[in-house]
């Protein structure tokens, strides 16, 4: 009966889950599997998202939330801080579950930060999620000004993956040719790459 209670109490925060998660049917089982610790990881999902809104005009990072290092911060903050308050194998049980969400998205065309999802955005935030997670077990107990530092510092070091891109926001391919947006939007395999987190744009 208690878990029933607590799972019945996280059910009923599908209205404010679906704001930040989209609340697809995978991200939908993890809840169902996770009652107990679902309204905690909620709040502290609510919590993240609004440190990555404050580090959007950062001068530390490039400002980009759509495959830029604003995008990176995003998963590996999220994700670091997750693990700080819950188990690490069930955060990034979440961060698997988001990203199969998002290509459930892909199929019916739901828009996510304002473009479609695609492979390489997928990979690209699962890559930063673990980089997240281990930033957490290799600092246990941090506090949340530490935190924010420590993934900054492995975004602007290179440890974490952005989308290639030049200065004008516009996506290259691997030769480092410009790629037209009706060539990679919409399409879930397109030329679009990952380069490390520290890549200077020409």
């Amino acid at each position: 009966m208690a878990c029933v209670s607590v799972f019945s109490s996280g059910y009923a925060q599908q209205g404010r889950l679906k704001k930040f998660f989209g609340l697809s049917s995978p991200e939908r089982r993890w809840v169902y599997a996770h009652p107990f610790i679902t309204i905690k990881t909620l709040k502290l999902s609510e919590h993240a998202a609004e440190i990555t809104r404050e580090q959007e005009k950062s001068p530390d990072l490039d400002g980009y939330g759509n495959g830029g290092q604003v995008d990176a911060f995003r998963h590996c903050f999220w994700m670091a801080s997750l693990c700080q308050e819950i188990k690490e194998k069930k955060a990034l049980k979440l961060g698997v579950a988001h990203e199969k969400g998002n290509e459930k998205d892909f199929k019916k065309r739901q828009y996510e930060e304002g473009v479609l999802p695609d492979m390489i955005a997928n990979t690209m935030d699962l890559c930063n999620n673990q980089i997240g997670a281990g930033l957490s077990r290799e600092n246990p107990g941090v506090n949340e000004e530490t935190l924010i530092f420590l993934v900054k510092a492995a975004i602007t070091s290179g440890r974490c993956k952005i989308i290639k891109s030049d200065s004008n926001g516009d996506f290259l391919d691997a030769d480092g040719k410009i790629i037209k947006y009706e060539d990679w939007h919409g399409k879930w395999v397109n030329a679009r790459c990952l380069v490390s987190s520290d890549h200077k744009v020409n």
